[in-house]
């Protein structure tokens, strides 16, 4: 694929790792503010450093891969708010080239 993106491909690649609140299981997530605490931190910034090592080896490009979790509704209609949504909307408008 990468290839066929044509000219300025490493700006166009984005890498999203979701569901950052259930990583490590639930654990270490801090549902009253929404966002992870220094443990899942740490594991998942070495998950952004693995993705992105191994994009690395194989294709050249460096990216930087993000983590978010998207949100959801549970089976009692108990919504669970998202995390970073809005900074994964953001690398998807600057990835999209301006012109075709």
């Amino acid at each position: 694929i990468i290839p066929n993106l044509g000219k300025g491909k490493e700006n166009r690649i984005l890498v999203a790792i979701n569901q950052a609140d259930m990583a490590m299981k639930g654990r270490n997530w801090n549902y009253d503010r929404n966002k992870p605490n220094w443990k899942l931190v740490n594991f998942l910034e070495e998950k952004v450093w693995s993705v992105q090592d191994r994009v690395y080896e194989a294709t050249g490009i460096i990216v930087e891969p993000i983590y978010y979790s998207a949100g959801y509704k549970d089976g009692w209609g108990e919504q669970s708010r998202p995390y970073n949504l809005s900074k994964l909307l953001y690398y998807i408008v600057k990835a999209i080239p301006s012109e075709k």
